[in-house]
């Protein structure tokens, strides 16, 4: 089978800036959860080394084209943020990230045929992000900013599946930013990913040995 399906949803975003002084700034920002009810189809391909009985048995069970439908929900997301200038050409900035991932327990398809729903279970945990980062001012054009962030993966090692294989991830960053007049800059940038090693074990039904 190959299940494809489309939706769309909506979500928002609610956050608030203080700035204590000229050098000290922070912020907090809220990204509510997000609903998805998808729609699509489930197209079957029988094995033409099936004889027509056995083609008819499939059939009969429900293995033929026809729509699916899923509903899951991402989750909402908290950030706090702070800036603090340490020099006229030195400043250090850092985000911390929660995000209820423990929402996301699985994922069901139904199907509009006599199929039985089937569901991925992912058991998804909250997760937490840490980032760092300095900025240089070689002056009033050109900034250099370099960082490091780790980011925690809602997968363990009881819970992951070869359909997600995540793990936690170390983020190395740097970039430039060149400032054409106060309103408007260009930034350049990279990131370097390392994502730690992670084993998982998983089981599925097959075939007894005869």
């Amino acid at each position: 089978m190959k299940n494809h399906a489309t939706g769309w949803s909506w979500s928002g975003v609610v956050g608030a800036l203080y700035q204590f002084s000229k050098q000290t700034r922070v912020g907090f920002a809220y990204h509510k959860p997000v609903s998805y009810r998808l729609t699509g189809a489930s197209k079957v391909y029988i094995p033409s080394t099936l004889n027509s009985l056995q083609r008819q048995i499939a059939e009969n069970n429900g293995f033929v084209n026809n729509r699916i439908t899923t509903h899951f929900i991402l989750p909402e997301m908290a950030v706090l943020s702070f800036y603090q200038g340490l020099s006229s050409q030195w400043s250090t900035v850092g985000t911390i990230s929660y995000t209820r991932w423990s929402r996301f327990k699985d994922l069901t398809i139904r199907f509009h045929s006599k199929i039985p729903a089937t569901t991925v279970h992912e058991d998804f945990r909250d997760t937490m992000r840490y980032a760092l980062g300095i900025n240089y001012a070689f002056n009033t054009a050109w900034l250099f900013r370099l960082g490091l962030a780790f980011d925690q993966s809602p997968t363990d090692s009881a819970h992951r599946t070869i359909r997600l294989p995540d793990a936690n991830r170390v983020w190395w960053s740097g970039g430039l930013q060149y400032t054409l007049w106060k309103q408007v800059a260009i930034n350049v940038g990279y990131t370097y990913v390392y994502i730690h090693n992670g084993s998982l074990t998983e089981t599925a039904p097959g075939p007894t040995p005869g």
